[in-house]
């Protein structure tokens, strides 16, 4: 059964090898000291859920080579922001994804799409896997095109440089950020996300 751990930072669970906190964006670097038993958590905690909207023409999410290593932009509770490591199949995935869960018989009317997804690590397979899910919404929501807008401009940039602030301020303020927690809590129900992340983890047991 994995472990959950403390973020150094905000106390947020996390699971052991993530690159970021999920939710307040801090890097994380776990060395090679043993966790002390203060540092777990419940090992039945809610993971957490990153969104990540998709273009709505290529149906695609914005990705990011930072010092040669590609990565996810996305925003989690209360708008922060935060990179998750991705894989150059990830595109592919996506694309199955969406026309497994949404034909075009029967939703070719499907406005927008946004990922749902979390970095956990693996502990029977000593791997981290990024968890995604695909939420299809019928009108088109001008929130989630904001959002791509948004993680779009980052380009190149890196914590701390201009653009990244103020797109951290803007995520950060309402009426995105309740925006955000809203979909969060929305897509957590729909998605009944703590069991199907335990499922997909144990898919490759």
């Amino acid at each position: 059964m994995q472990q959950l751990f403390q973020c150094i930072s905000c106390g947020s669970p996390v699971s052991h090898g993530v690159g970021f906190c999920g939710h307040c964006g801090r890097p994380l670097n776990w060395g090679v000291r043993q966790p002390t038993q203060q540092q777990l958590q419940n090992e039945h905690g809610d993971p957490s859920m990153h969104i990540i909207p998709l273009d709505p023409l290529s149906k695609e999410p914005v990705l990011l080579y930072i010092e040669n290593k590609l990565n996810l932009p996305a925003i989690t509770t209360d708008g922060r922001l935060s990179y998750l490591s991705s894989s150059d199949n990830l595109i592919p995935a996506i694309h199955d994804r969406i026309k497994e869960r949404y034909p075009k018989n029967k939703y070719a009317g499907v406005q927008s799409y946004v990922m749902c997804g979390v970095l956990m690590y693996d502990s029977d397979n000593n791997e981290r896997r990024f968890i995604f899910e695909i939420w299809g919404f019928w009108e088109r929501i001008k929130e989630l095109d904001e959002l791509y807008r948004a993680l779009y401009y980052l380009g190149g940039t890196r914590a701390g440089d201009t653009y990244w602030n103020q797109c951290t301020q803007y995520l950060a303020n309402d009426p995105i950020k309740t925006w955000v927690n809203t979909l969060i809590a929305f897509l957590k129900k729909e998605l009944n996300w703590k069991d199907y992340v335990t499922q997909s983890l144990q898919k490759t047991q």
